[in-house]
Formats: C-alpha cells, sequence, structure tokens
C-alpha cells in the first residue's frame, strides 16, 4: 500500500529523494473531524460518516544540500480506527513490526502518539499530472544496529493547518515538544454490521481539548 504525500504545500515541503532512508516520527498532526464517504461491506451503499483524522511528520536522515535541513516526508491523513481492515492499523502493523497486542485491545486503547520513534521509510516518486509525489512506498521498524535519531530543528507544522482548514481552536499540537501526557490513543473497533468505518473513540491526556 502506497502513501501518498504531495512535495509541496504552502512552500514548506521540497520533493525528498527516493530510497530506503531511517527516519524519526516528528509530529502527529491532529486534522479534527471532516465528513467522508465510506462503502458498506454489507450492502455495498456508500455511507456519510464524520471522521476524526490525524498525520504523521517524519524527518529522513538525509540533508537537502540547498536548505541543510533534513528532508520530511508524511503520511497521508488517518482516521482514528483500529478495526482489521483500518488504514492507521495496517500502518502501525507495518512500522511497529507487529499488530496490536492483547492488553491493547482493551480500554484504553493504543497509544499513537510515536514523536521520536525511529523506522525505516521507503520513499517512491510518482507523478499526476504536472506534480510530483513523494510516497511513503512501506514503512518497517528500524533496522538493527542503527543508532535512533531524534528530530532536529523540526518546524510544528500544526498551526499552518489549522489556518489552512480555518480550525485554529478545534486542534491539539502533538510535535516533538508536546507537554508529557498529551497524547491520543485509539481504541480497536471490530467490524459490526458490515461496516468497516467504524471509528475509534479517542482519549486524550490531561490539558487537551477534545471540543
Amino acid at each position: 500500500m502506497s502513501l501518498q504525500v504531495e512535495y509541496k504545500e504552502s512552500g514548506t515541503f521540497v520533493l525528498s529523494p527516493a530510497g530506503l532512508f531511517q527516519g524519526v516520527c516528528c509530529e502527529v498532526v491532529d486534522l479534527g473531524f471532516s465528513n467522508k464517504t465510506y462503502r458498506n461491506q454489507q450492502t455495498g451503499a456508500d455511507e456519510a460518516r464524520n471522521v476524526h483524522e490525524i498525520q504523521y511528520m517524519f524527518q529522513l536522515n538525509k540533508v537537502d544540500p540547498e536548505t541543510g535541513k533534513r528532508y520530511e516526508v508524511r503520511s497521508r491523513p488517518m482516521n482514528l480506527n483500529l478495526s482489521d481492515k483500518a488504514t492507521l492499523r495496517d500502518f502501525l502493523r507495518q512500522w511497529r513490526g507487529h499488530d496490536l497486542t492483547d492488553a491493547e485491545k482493551l480500554p484504553p486503547g493504543v497509544d499513537v502518539e510515536l514523536v521520536g520513534k525511529n523506522c525505516m521509510i521507503n520513499v517512491i516518486h510518482n507523478k499526476v499530472g504536472d506534480k510530483t509525489y513523494a510516497n511513503i512506498g512501506s514503512i518497517t521498524p528500524l533496522m538493527e544496529g542503527l543508532a535512533p535519531i531524534d528530530p532536529l530543528n523540526y518546524e510544528s507544522k500544526q498551526a499552518a493547518i489549522d489556518a489552512k482548514k480555518g480550525n485554529n481552536d478545534a486542534s491539539f499540537n502533538y510535535g516533538a515538544n508536546a507537554p508529557q501526557g498529551q497524547q491520543q490513543q485509539a481504541q480497536p473497533n471490530q467490524q459490526q454490521n458490515g461496516q468497516s468505518w467504524q471509528n475509534a473513540q479517542p482519549a486524550f491526556g490531561p490539558g487537551s481539548n477534545n471540543g
């Protein structure tokens, strides 16, 4: 599964090179709630759902010679949903190298705030019209023997995304400097009534605002 990432947004993203790189999660951006259409697997009908989405931001261990900064890539937006076929669950399975544990299937659920966690990212390029995309072709656990890296001179994307969406009051900053305990957790949901889009119920730590 390829996770598409547009290389330009408000001048903050440049095209990352293709290849296999060590990466580190720098921020979990809260995209808030948005209306999406999902296919009901039992009836085949399209159904509207108001879903809560997040997006992971990564730095690669390769420096852009023009800016002197590490290249960055981002995951696709993902619904806070950990049902069997959920995109977020598959992404975490690849990244962590294992599926949900028995303990994670119980409340309060899975901590998806993974700032500082390392990985290996295979970046691939894709052209669509006149735009070039850097896609996360795959994500896997950090290769054995490699020393973890930390986020370096990372600039949070949360405020810019909030401004673009007009949701300055409705989101949370889960960047590298987020207060301790300000985390997102998702509870796994089993497929019910043929509906694979069942939305996870996120749990937020102290000081957060889930309004």
